[in-house]
Protein backbone atom coordinates (compact mmCIF):
# COMPACT_ATOMS: atom_id res chain seq x y z
CA UNK A 1 0.00 0.00 0.00
CA UNK A 2 2.82 2.43 0.88
CA UNK A 3 4.49 1.80 -2.48
CA UNK A 4 1.23 2.50 -4.34
CA UNK A 5 0.77 5.78 -2.41
CA UNK A 6 4.32 6.87 -3.21
CA UNK A 7 3.94 5.91 -6.87
CA UNK A 8 0.67 7.86 -7.05
CA UNK A 9 2.30 10.89 -5.45
CA UNK A 10 5.25 10.66 -7.86
CA UNK A 11 2.92 10.39 -10.86
CA UNK A 12 0.90 13.40 -9.68
CA UNK A 13 4.11 15.40 -9.27
CA UNK A 14 5.22 14.47 -12.79
CA UNK A 15 1.82 15.38 -14.22
CA UNK A 16 1.96 18.68 -12.40
CA UNK A 17 5.41 19.48 -13.71
CA UNK A 18 4.33 18.70 -17.26
CA UNK A 19 1.41 21.15 -16.94
CA UNK A 20 3.53 23.78 -15.20
CA UNK A 21 3.45 27.20 -16.85
CA UNK A 22 5.47 30.15 -15.61
CA UNK A 23 7.21 28.22 -12.83
CA UNK A 24 9.86 29.99 -10.89
CA UNK A 25 8.47 33.56 -11.20
CA UNK A 26 9.84 34.67 -7.85
CA UNK A 27 9.18 38.37 -8.54
CA UNK A 28 5.39 38.09 -8.14
CA UNK A 29 4.50 38.10 -4.45
CA UNK A 30 0.74 38.55 -4.74
CA UNK A 31 -0.99 35.91 -2.73
CA UNK A 32 2.18 34.57 -1.12
CA UNK A 33 1.74 33.36 2.44
CA UNK A 34 3.67 35.67 4.66
CA UNK A 35 3.70 38.28 1.88
CA UNK A 36 0.43 38.80 0.04
CA UNK A 37 -2.08 36.03 0.71
CA UNK A 38 -3.52 35.22 4.06
CA UNK A 39 -2.63 31.94 5.74
CA UNK A 40 -4.19 30.48 8.85
CA UNK A 41 -3.71 27.21 10.68
CA UNK A 42 -6.28 24.80 12.02
CA UNK A 43 -6.01 26.14 15.57
CA UNK A 44 -9.67 25.84 16.49
CA UNK A 45 -10.47 22.50 18.07
CA UNK A 46 -13.48 21.16 19.90
CA UNK A 47 -13.26 20.66 23.65
CA UNK A 48 -12.63 16.92 23.45
CA UNK A 49 -9.84 16.71 25.97
CA UNK A 50 -7.47 15.55 23.22
CA UNK A 51 -4.25 17.38 22.54
CA UNK A 52 -4.45 18.88 19.02
CA UNK A 53 -2.00 17.47 16.49
CA UNK A 54 0.52 20.00 15.24
CA UNK A 55 -0.23 20.46 11.52
CA UNK A 56 3.44 21.21 10.87
CA UNK A 57 4.84 24.30 9.22
CA UNK A 58 2.55 26.40 7.07
CA UNK A 59 3.12 25.94 3.34
CA UNK A 60 4.67 28.82 1.42
CA UNK A 61 2.24 29.26 -1.44
CA UNK A 62 1.79 31.97 -4.02
CA UNK A 63 -1.85 32.40 -5.02
CA UNK A 64 -2.94 34.73 -7.76
CA UNK A 65 -6.17 35.24 -9.60
CA UNK A 66 -6.40 36.26 -13.25
CA UNK A 67 -9.51 37.02 -15.32
CA UNK A 68 -10.37 34.38 -17.92
CA UNK A 69 -13.44 34.84 -20.08
CA UNK A 70 -16.43 35.48 -17.82
CA UNK A 71 -14.68 33.87 -14.84
CA UNK A 72 -11.50 33.90 -12.81
CA UNK A 73 -8.50 31.58 -12.95
CA UNK A 74 -6.59 30.66 -9.78
CA UNK A 75 -2.88 29.89 -10.02
CA UNK A 76 -1.27 28.08 -7.08
CA UNK A 77 2.51 28.04 -6.79
CA UNK A 78 4.65 26.23 -4.20
CA UNK A 79 7.27 28.79 -3.18
CA UNK A 80 8.62 26.68 -0.34
CA UNK A 81 11.50 24.25 -0.19
CA UNK A 82 9.40 21.13 0.51
CA UNK A 83 6.60 19.42 -1.42
CA UNK A 84 3.13 20.41 -0.19
CA UNK A 85 -0.05 18.30 -0.32
CA UNK A 86 -3.20 20.32 -0.95
CA UNK A 87 -6.79 19.17 -0.72
CA UNK A 88 -8.30 19.29 -4.18
CA UNK A 89 -11.59 20.72 -2.85
CA UNK A 90 -11.47 24.44 -3.55
CA UNK A 91 -13.63 26.85 -1.56
CA UNK A 92 -15.05 30.07 -2.99
CA UNK A 93 -15.87 32.78 -0.46
CA UNK A 94 -17.81 36.03 -0.93
CA UNK A 95 -17.47 39.12 1.19
CA UNK A 96 -20.56 39.73 3.29
CA UNK A 97 -20.28 42.87 5.38
CA UNK A 98 -16.84 42.90 6.96
CA UNK A 99 -16.15 39.15 6.65
CA UNK A 100 -15.97 36.43 4.01
CA UNK A 101 -18.31 33.42 3.96
CA UNK A 102 -18.34 30.27 1.80
CA UNK A 103 -20.56 30.57 -1.28
CA UNK A 104 -23.32 27.98 -1.21
CA UNK A 105 -24.48 26.16 -4.33
CA UNK A 106 -21.00 25.71 -5.83
CA UNK A 107 -20.04 22.18 -6.82
CA UNK A 108 -17.16 20.67 -8.71
CA UNK A 109 -14.74 23.51 -7.93
CA UNK A 110 -11.38 21.81 -7.42
CA UNK A 111 -7.64 21.97 -7.80
CA UNK A 112 -7.42 19.68 -10.80
CA UNK A 113 -5.18 19.39 -13.82
CA UNK A 114 -7.95 19.55 -16.42
CA UNK A 115 -11.66 18.87 -16.87
CA UNK A 116 -11.22 15.42 -18.39
CA UNK A 117 -9.26 13.68 -15.62
CA UNK A 118 -10.73 12.38 -12.39
CA UNK A 119 -10.12 14.82 -9.53
CA UNK A 120 -7.71 13.36 -6.96
CA UNK A 121 -8.39 13.76 -3.22
CA UNK A 122 -5.09 15.60 -2.78
CA UNK A 123 -2.64 17.31 -5.12
CA UNK A 124 1.11 17.40 -4.42
CA UNK A 125 3.09 20.43 -5.54
CA UNK A 126 6.86 20.09 -5.59
CA UNK A 127 8.94 23.20 -4.84
CA UNK A 128 8.74 25.73 -7.66
CA UNK A 129 5.75 24.04 -9.33
CA UNK A 130 2.61 25.95 -10.26
CA UNK A 131 -0.83 24.48 -10.80
CA UNK A 132 -3.21 26.15 -13.26
CA UNK A 133 -6.59 24.51 -12.65
CA UNK A 134 -9.50 25.29 -14.98
CA UNK A 135 -11.07 28.68 -14.26
CA UNK A 136 -14.16 29.33 -12.16
CA UNK A 137 -16.85 30.16 -14.72
CA UNK A 138 -18.42 32.89 -12.60
CA UNK A 139 -21.50 30.74 -12.06
CA UNK A 140 -23.26 29.06 -9.17
CA UNK A 141 -23.69 25.31 -9.80
CA UNK A 142 -21.07 23.05 -11.38
CA UNK A 143 -18.96 26.11 -11.83
CA UNK A 144 -15.63 24.96 -13.22
CA UNK A 145 -15.76 22.74 -16.27
CA UNK A 146 -19.25 22.28 -17.68
CA UNK A 147 -22.48 23.62 -16.36
CA UNK A 148 -25.91 22.41 -17.37
CA UNK A 149 -27.91 23.92 -14.50
CA UNK A 150 -26.13 27.10 -13.51
CA UNK A 151 -26.97 30.64 -12.59
CA UNK A 152 -24.69 33.63 -12.76
CA UNK A 153 -23.04 34.41 -9.43
CA UNK A 154 -24.02 37.77 -7.95
CA UNK A 155 -21.60 40.66 -8.27
CA UNK A 156 -19.35 41.17 -5.30
CA UNK A 157 -15.92 40.60 -3.80
CA UNK A 158 -14.74 36.99 -3.82
CA UNK A 159 -11.66 34.94 -2.94
CA UNK A 160 -10.53 31.32 -3.30
CA UNK A 161 -9.43 29.27 -0.29
CA UNK A 162 -6.93 26.42 -0.59
CA UNK A 163 -6.34 24.00 2.32
CA UNK A 164 -3.61 21.50 3.02
CA UNK A 165 -4.66 17.90 2.57
CA UNK A 166 -4.87 17.26 6.32
CA UNK A 167 -6.84 20.48 6.81
CA UNK A 168 -4.24 21.96 9.18
CA UNK A 169 -3.64 25.11 7.14
CA UNK A 170 -5.63 27.27 4.75
CA UNK A 171 -4.47 29.97 2.37
CA UNK A 172 -6.73 32.65 0.93
CA UNK A 173 -6.19 34.19 -2.49
CA UNK A 174 -6.20 37.93 -2.98
CA UNK A 175 -9.78 39.23 -3.22
CA UNK A 176 -11.24 39.89 -6.67
CA UNK A 177 -14.40 41.47 -8.06
CA UNK A 178 -17.07 39.71 -10.05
Amino acid sequence: MVVIGRVTTALLALALLSSCEGCGDSNDTSGTTGGGGEQTSGEETEETGEVPVDPGPAPTLGLRVEPEGEGQKLIVENRGEEPVELASALVLEREEGDAFAAVEGISGLALRYDCESETPECVTLVPGAALHPPAWTGDIGDAQCACEECAEAPEGTYRFVVATCGGGHRVESPAFER
